[in-house]
């Protein structure tokens, strides 16, 4: 998982004040869902497929991924690939795919969820398009 942090400080005193804001640091804890490349336009009853990479940041024995869609009625469909990945060493990445056929049109949110055991480790999402 990456996390973005950053430290904001504050001083009011007698004779003034001070105000500080450092720059946004990018920190860099276990595997993470690196991107989630898909088409941002597609056609209802044709396929789309939608790509996650992984990219490992320590040796891993391997971390479950899962898609999932939100759909344009408000229904979420969390079947879409429920995914263990390989063994991936530190800086080794690997490209994973789910496949969907909208049935509606309307915007589509797809996720991918990155799980180390139980515990989530990273998300991303992409939003699609989706006409007659």
């Amino acid at each position: 998982m990456a996390l973005r942090l950053y430290t904001s400080v504050y001083d009011i005193s007698e004779g003034g004040s001070f105000h500080w804001d450092s720059p946004w640091i990018r920190e860099q804890v276990h595997g993470e869902v690196a991107e989630l490349v898909s088409n941002p336009y597609g056609i209802i009853g044709r396929e789309l497929e939608v790509e996650a990479t992984v990219k490992g940041l320590g040796n891993s024995s391997g971390l479950d991924l899962h898609f999932w869609v939100d759909t344009p009625s408000g229904n979420y469909e969390d079947d879409l690939a429920r995914i263990k990945t390989k063994s991936l060493s530190n800086g080794e990445e690997a490209s994973y795919t789910a496949k969907i056929t909208p049935k509606e049109e309307g915007l589509y949110t797809v996720y991918a969820s990155l799980y180390d055991n139980n515990r989530r480790i990273g998300r991303e999402f992409d939003t699609i398009w989706v006409e007659k």
